[in-house]
């Protein structure tokens, strides 16, 4: 009989805890800033406000200027989504879904007219960045860099 009071009272105490650390993880907050570009092989200069992008995408994405069109910020608690808007009756929605180690989770949705066009689940590093591509948008294509920090 012993055995199993100590058992109920572990039980008990995981318990407590496992709903303290959801308790706390679903307070942390994700800041996220989310920098619409449009890029393009048309002649001219890149958005001086792009300069420590640029310098690192132009061999991995081949564009010959980038131009900076929104940038947007976002603030995500766990499971929590927000939307931004983007060119050509585009939106955009992130979604938080959990924060493991040192990495948050987002998927992220591109819709047009409320029709679902893109998908992507990433994963960053408290502090970093990735940039997805997007669609085409007048005579380029559409960036999306997100920045997160946690």
């Amino acid at each position: 009989m012993k055995r199993y009071g100590i058992t109920l009272l572990c039980a008990v105490i995981v318990s407590i805890l496992m709903a303290q650390a959801y308790q706390a993880w679903s307070e942390t907050t994700i800041d996220l800033s989310v920098k619409t570009i449009l890029a393009s092989q048309k002649p001219g200069q890149s958005d001086p406000n792009l300069k420590n992008f640029t310098n690192g995408m132009k061999d991995v994405f081949g564009y010959s200027s980038y131009k900076l069109l929104s940038r947007d910020n976002l603030r995500l608690n766990q499971d929590n989504s927000g939307r931004i808007s983007l060119p050509g009756n585009r939106s955009m929605k992130i979604t938080s879904k959990g924060i493991s180690g040192d990495r948050v989770t987002l998927q992220v949705e591109i819709f047009r007219d409320s029709k679902q066009i893109f998908q992507t689940v990433v994963r960053l590093l408290n502090d970093s960045e990735v940039t997805v591509g997007g669609p085409k948008h007048e005579d380029g294509n559409l960036l999306i860099n997100i920045f997160a920090s946690f």
